[in-house]
């Protein structure tokens, strides 16, 4: 059985560099490419699991690849902690709170330069992301490396869900109280031939990733609501990624699986 998904997963797990691409389309052939590793991980029991406990097809292709995408999106947005420069093991994306007096983002330096009107404006899905993709590192703080992007969970799940939604998925950032993660629905497919629902709870502030199944959380909040605008998806559509950029990416997340 897992000789036959490897080589269905061989097959679609293509090389993702290239010349300039869409932003979508470039982190769906990361995420393809890197597939393999992470099917492939013996402690990672999570679909294992889940397929006996609800009687799911484990030859459910689609429904694996969309699951290891999500995960591997996740490694690349989070972080470990809500305390300023937290950072994640793949890409340095440290957190960095916003509403506070003095404000700590105004000691980051922008090209090198103090930018305090950029660095105060709420970073909506296309500066986090623009940033994020930026052929090389934009932002230096003392006592940090330098870093690609930023942002606090909010400015972090609007963009990790927004993304996920042009590569295809159904996405909703939850904000209960002063937190915020993303839902994102998936569905696999049961021996029985009948299609069960899930929710993948995502919380990229505290590197949490939980499977749940029933309505989920209610979603009418500002955050999803800004995710979601029509302009702004509109705008990181438009976001191409350099083979530069490509390269940073991609030698990141491979530093990260060999890691592991």
């Amino acid at each position: 059985m897992k000789k036959v998904l490897f080589i269905a997963l061989t097959i679609h797990a293509l090389t993702c560099h290239a010349q300039d691409q869409p932003i979508a389309s470039y982190f769906q052939k990361l995420c393809n490419h890197y597939m393999l590793q992470y099917f492939n991980k013996t402690d990672d029991r999570t679909i294992a699991d889940l397929c006996v406990q609800y009687d799911l097809d484990a030859r459910d292709l689609p429904s694996l690849r969309r699951f290891y995408t999500i995960q591997i999106m996740h490694e690349l947005f989070t972080v470990k902690t809500c305390e300023d420069g937290s950072r994640g093991d793949v890409l340095n994306m440290p957190y960095f709170w916003h509403y506070r007096t003095p404000n700590p983002r105004h000691a980051i330096l922008v090209d090198g330069k103090k930018n305090i009107s950029y660095t105060s404006i709420e970073r909506k899905p296309y500066n986090f992301l623009k940033d994020m993709v930026a052929p090389a590192d934009r932002f230096t703080c003392p006592g940090l490396e330098p870093f690609c992007s930023y942002g606090w969970c909010s400015e972090r799940e609007m963009a990790f869900a927004c993304l996920l939604s042009i590569m295809g998925y159904t996405t909703h950032v939850i904000s209960p109280g002063n937190h915020a993660y993303t839902e994102v629905q998936v569905s696999f497919m049961t021996n029985k031939g009948e299609k069960f629902d899930f929710l993948i709870n995502v919380d990229n502030t505290f590197n949490s990733l939980t499977i749940s199944t029933g309505s989920g959380e209610p979603h009418n909040n500002v955050y999803d609501k800004k995710a979601f605008d029509s302009a702004e998806i509109a705008r990181v559509k438009g976001i191409n990624v350099s083979e530069k950029a490509q390269d940073r990416i991609a030698k990141a997340l491979e530093t990260y699986v060999k890691s592991q």
